[in-house]
Protein backbone atom coordinates (compact mmCIF):
# COMPACT_ATOMS: atom_id res chain seq x y z
CA UNK A 1 0.00 0.00 0.00
CA UNK A 2 2.95 2.19 -0.23
CA UNK A 3 5.85 2.43 -1.35
CA UNK A 4 6.97 6.36 -0.85
CA UNK A 5 3.66 6.27 -1.01
CA UNK A 6 3.72 3.66 -3.41
CA UNK A 7 1.30 2.64 -5.92
CA UNK A 8 -1.98 0.37 -4.74
CA UNK A 9 -0.75 -1.67 -7.21
CA UNK A 10 2.50 -2.56 -5.54
CA UNK A 11 0.30 -3.74 -2.33
CA UNK A 12 0.18 -7.52 -3.40
CA UNK A 13 1.80 -7.27 -6.62
CA UNK A 14 4.82 -9.10 -4.86
CA UNK A 15 2.41 -11.61 -2.84
CA UNK A 16 4.02 -15.12 -3.38
CA UNK A 17 0.55 -16.51 -3.81
CA UNK A 18 0.24 -14.50 -6.78
CA UNK A 19 -0.11 -16.65 -9.77
CA UNK A 20 2.23 -15.00 -12.67
CA UNK A 21 0.05 -16.76 -14.98
CA UNK A 22 -3.09 -14.81 -14.59
CA UNK A 23 -1.05 -11.76 -14.28
CA UNK A 24 -0.33 -12.10 -17.83
CA UNK A 25 -3.91 -13.18 -19.06
CA UNK A 26 -4.70 -10.09 -17.10
CA UNK A 27 -2.57 -8.06 -18.94
CA UNK A 28 -3.17 -9.07 -22.13
CA UNK A 29 -6.53 -8.47 -21.53
CA UNK A 30 -6.47 -4.87 -20.97
CA UNK A 31 -3.93 -5.11 -23.45
CA UNK A 32 -6.59 -5.95 -26.32
CA UNK A 33 -8.98 -3.73 -24.43
CA UNK A 34 -6.40 -1.25 -25.45
CA UNK A 35 -5.75 -1.72 -29.01
CA UNK A 36 -9.47 -1.79 -29.68
CA UNK A 37 -9.50 1.90 -28.87
CA UNK A 38 -6.08 2.78 -30.44
CA UNK A 39 -7.10 0.83 -33.36
CA UNK A 40 -10.16 2.56 -34.35
CA UNK A 41 -8.52 6.31 -33.49
CA UNK A 42 -5.83 4.60 -35.90
CA UNK A 43 -8.21 4.16 -38.68
CA UNK A 44 -10.33 6.92 -38.11
CA UNK A 45 -6.95 8.95 -38.82
CA UNK A 46 -5.49 6.96 -41.99
CA UNK A 47 -8.04 4.54 -43.27
CA UNK A 48 -5.38 1.63 -42.47
CA UNK A 49 -5.62 -1.02 -41.72
CA UNK A 50 -8.22 -2.06 -44.38
CA UNK A 51 -9.92 -5.07 -44.47
CA UNK A 52 -8.09 -6.81 -47.04
CA UNK A 53 -4.63 -5.61 -45.02
CA UNK A 54 -6.52 -7.48 -41.75
CA UNK A 55 -7.09 -10.63 -43.98
CA UNK A 56 -3.64 -10.73 -44.85
CA UNK A 57 -2.26 -10.61 -41.52
CA UNK A 58 -3.67 -13.31 -40.22
CA UNK A 59 -1.21 -15.93 -39.77
CA UNK A 60 0.02 -17.67 -36.71
CA UNK A 61 3.41 -15.54 -36.49
CA UNK A 62 1.21 -11.94 -36.08
CA UNK A 63 -1.20 -13.50 -33.63
CA UNK A 64 1.97 -14.27 -31.88
CA UNK A 65 2.87 -10.85 -32.31
CA UNK A 66 -0.19 -9.74 -31.52
CA UNK A 67 -0.41 -11.30 -28.20
CA UNK A 68 3.30 -9.68 -27.32
CA UNK A 69 1.64 -6.48 -27.75
CA UNK A 70 -0.87 -6.64 -25.92
CA UNK A 71 0.81 -7.67 -23.18
CA UNK A 72 2.93 -4.82 -23.52
CA UNK A 73 0.07 -2.28 -24.01
CA UNK A 74 -1.31 -4.17 -20.73
CA UNK A 75 1.67 -3.11 -18.62
CA UNK A 76 1.71 0.36 -19.77
CA UNK A 77 -2.15 1.29 -19.72
CA UNK A 78 -2.24 -0.68 -16.34
CA UNK A 79 0.58 1.97 -14.81
CA UNK A 80 -1.06 5.05 -16.64
CA UNK A 81 -5.13 4.09 -15.77
CA UNK A 82 -3.30 3.43 -11.97
CA UNK A 83 -2.37 7.05 -11.98
CA UNK A 84 -4.84 9.01 -13.57
CA UNK A 85 -7.60 9.46 -11.18
CA UNK A 86 -7.96 6.10 -9.00
CA UNK A 87 -4.28 6.31 -6.97
CA UNK A 88 -5.74 9.53 -4.92
CA UNK A 89 -9.34 7.66 -4.54
CA UNK A 90 -7.93 4.24 -3.38
CA UNK A 91 -5.73 6.44 -0.86
CA UNK A 92 -8.61 7.98 0.64
CA UNK A 93 -10.56 4.63 0.67
CA UNK A 94 -7.83 3.12 2.45
CA UNK A 95 -7.38 6.06 4.74
CA UNK A 96 -11.16 5.68 5.59
CA UNK A 97 -10.39 2.26 6.24
CA UNK A 98 -7.37 2.53 8.83
CA UNK A 99 -9.15 5.28 10.42
CA UNK A 100 -12.82 3.61 11.01
CA UNK A 101 -10.68 0.10 11.87
CA UNK A 102 -7.73 0.43 13.81
CA UNK A 103 -9.40 3.86 15.44
CA UNK A 104 -6.09 6.11 13.70
CA UNK A 105 -6.37 9.38 12.18
CA UNK A 106 -4.09 9.74 9.08
CA UNK A 107 -2.42 12.73 8.65
CA UNK A 108 0.59 13.91 6.30
CA UNK A 109 3.03 13.34 9.21
CA UNK A 110 2.14 9.55 9.88
CA UNK A 111 1.06 8.16 6.45
CA UNK A 112 3.51 6.87 5.03
CA UNK A 113 4.43 4.67 8.30
CA UNK A 114 0.97 3.00 8.55
CA UNK A 115 1.08 2.79 4.79
CA UNK A 116 4.07 0.66 5.30
CA UNK A 117 3.14 -1.66 7.94
CA UNK A 118 -0.35 -1.94 6.63
CA UNK A 119 1.70 -3.27 3.05
CA UNK A 120 4.14 -4.86 4.91
CA UNK A 121 1.23 -7.15 6.74
CA UNK A 122 -0.63 -7.86 3.13
CA UNK A 123 2.72 -9.31 1.77
CA UNK A 124 3.35 -11.49 4.21
CA UNK A 125 0.14 -12.67 4.05
CA UNK A 126 0.30 -16.37 3.40
CA UNK A 127 -2.29 -19.48 2.63
CA UNK A 128 -6.30 -18.42 2.79
CA UNK A 129 -5.24 -14.75 3.42
CA UNK A 130 -3.12 -14.11 1.13
CA UNK A 131 -4.96 -15.52 -1.84
CA UNK A 132 -7.69 -13.27 -0.62
CA UNK A 133 -5.57 -10.50 -0.87
CA UNK A 134 -5.01 -11.44 -4.31
CA UNK A 135 -7.93 -12.26 -5.35
CA UNK A 136 -9.08 -9.06 -4.81
CA UNK A 137 -5.64 -7.25 -6.49
CA UNK A 138 -6.55 -9.43 -9.81
CA UNK A 139 -10.14 -8.37 -10.08
CA UNK A 140 -9.30 -4.56 -8.50
CA UNK A 141 -6.87 -4.27 -11.58
CA UNK A 142 -9.42 -5.75 -14.25
CA UNK A 143 -12.04 -3.12 -13.14
CA UNK A 144 -9.93 -0.32 -12.94
CA UNK A 145 -8.92 -0.92 -16.63
CA UNK A 146 -11.91 -1.59 -17.81
CA UNK A 147 -13.33 1.37 -16.63
CA UNK A 148 -10.78 3.23 -18.30
CA UNK A 149 -10.84 1.63 -21.89
CA UNK A 150 -14.23 1.01 -22.34
CA UNK A 151 -15.36 4.96 -21.54
CA UNK A 152 -12.40 5.40 -24.67
CA UNK A 153 -13.59 2.40 -27.09
CA UNK A 154 -16.76 4.50 -27.03
CA UNK A 155 -14.94 7.68 -27.51
CA UNK A 156 -13.45 6.30 -30.49
CA UNK A 157 -16.86 4.93 -31.98
CA UNK A 158 -17.86 8.23 -31.66
CA UNK A 159 -14.78 9.38 -33.71
CA UNK A 160 -14.46 7.05 -36.19
CA UNK A 161 -18.43 7.78 -36.53
CA UNK A 162 -17.74 11.37 -36.98
CA UNK A 163 -14.80 10.93 -39.62
CA UNK A 164 -16.17 7.91 -41.60
CA UNK A 165 -20.09 8.58 -42.01
CA UNK A 166 -20.93 5.17 -40.76
CA UNK A 167 -22.94 5.17 -38.12
CA UNK A 168 -23.20 2.11 -35.79
CA UNK A 169 -27.08 1.55 -33.81
CA UNK A 170 -27.65 4.48 -30.99
CA UNK A 171 -27.22 2.03 -28.44
CA UNK A 172 -23.50 1.14 -29.18
CA UNK A 173 -22.21 4.26 -27.23
CA UNK A 174 -24.62 4.36 -24.34
CA UNK A 175 -23.79 0.67 -23.81
CA UNK A 176 -20.34 0.97 -23.66
CA UNK A 177 -20.44 4.47 -21.26
CA UNK A 178 -22.82 2.26 -18.83
CA UNK A 179 -20.28 -0.59 -18.67
CA UNK A 180 -17.82 1.67 -18.07
CA UNK A 181 -19.52 3.25 -15.16
CA UNK A 182 -20.43 -0.42 -14.02
CA UNK A 183 -16.78 -0.76 -13.71
CA UNK A 184 -16.13 1.98 -11.82
CA UNK A 185 -18.14 0.84 -9.24
CA UNK A 186 -17.29 -2.82 -9.10
CA UNK A 187 -13.49 -1.27 -8.44
CA UNK A 188 -15.05 0.93 -5.47
CA UNK A 189 -16.59 -2.02 -3.84
CA UNK A 190 -13.40 -4.25 -4.49
CA UNK A 191 -11.19 -1.74 -3.13
CA UNK A 192 -13.28 -0.62 -0.23
CA UNK A 193 -14.08 -4.47 0.87
CA UNK A 194 -10.10 -5.33 0.29
CA UNK A 195 -8.78 -2.46 2.38
CA UNK A 196 -11.15 -2.98 5.30
CA UNK A 197 -10.62 -6.98 5.01
CA UNK A 198 -6.47 -5.97 5.24
CA UNK A 199 -7.28 -3.59 8.46
CA UNK A 200 -9.94 -5.78 10.09
CA UNK A 201 -6.86 -8.95 9.93
CA UNK A 202 -4.11 -6.33 10.61
CA UNK A 203 -5.50 -5.37 13.50
CA UNK A 204 -6.52 -8.89 14.57
CA UNK A 205 -2.55 -9.97 14.36
CA UNK A 206 -1.54 -7.22 16.03
CA UNK A 207 -3.63 -8.09 19.39
CA UNK A 208 -2.51 -11.80 18.79
CA UNK A 209 1.19 -10.41 19.08
CA UNK A 210 0.32 -8.03 21.59
CA UNK A 211 -1.54 -10.71 24.03
CA UNK A 212 1.78 -13.27 23.18
CA UNK A 213 4.13 -10.69 24.00
CA UNK A 214 2.08 -9.75 27.50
Amino acid sequence: MVGAVSSPETVDGGNAGMSTTSLFVELVVIGAQGIVWIGLLVLSATGWPSATVLKDLNTPLVWVGALLLCYTLGVVLDRAFDYLGFRNWEYAIRDTALRDILGEEVTEANRQEKYTLLRLYTLSAVGAEGELFTYYRHRVRIARATAWNFALIAISVWVYCIVTGHWCPWFVIPALLFLSGLAVFCWWRLVKSWHRIACRNYKARRRGEQKAAS
